[in-house]
């Protein structure tokens, strides 16, 4: 009867080890989510940055090549 109480005791504890594990992982789990959270964020505002500066340079190359061509056309004009 004593040995039996005492596995039970050791089984019980190891069970609260166990779980004590369990909930310090699910913490760590938590915060390294929460991190990633914060990385996502931060990315997605700076890839919008990026598409508006990407925008702007499309602009101007738009509008060079613009330039580029009138200024083609006027060398032919005086030719």
């Amino acid at each position: 009867r004593f040995k039996i109480t005492l596995a039970a005791r050791r089984s019980r504890a190891k069970k609260v080890m166990i779980l004590e594990q369990e909930r310090l992982r699910a913490t760590e789990l938590e915060s390294a989510n929460k991190a990633l959270q914060i990385r996502v964020a931060v990315l997605e505002a700076e890839q919008k940055q990026w598409n508006v500066v990407k925008e702007a340079q499309a602009l101007r190359i738009a509008r060079l090549e613009a330039e580029l061509a009138h200024a083609r056309e006027l060398i032919k004009e005086r030719e």
